[in-house]
């Protein structure tokens, strides 16, 4: 779980995790930005 493809998925800072609290679902969140 060091990689930056896992990190992005499990790090709480990362756009990812970002997006998925304020959408929600996380559905768009990649995307969102």
């Amino acid at each position: 779980f060091r990689s930056k493809s896992d990190v992005m998925v499990v790090d709480p800072s990362s756009d990812f995790f970002r997006a998925m609290r304020g959408a929600g679902a996380g559905a768009a969140a990649p995307a969102r930005k």
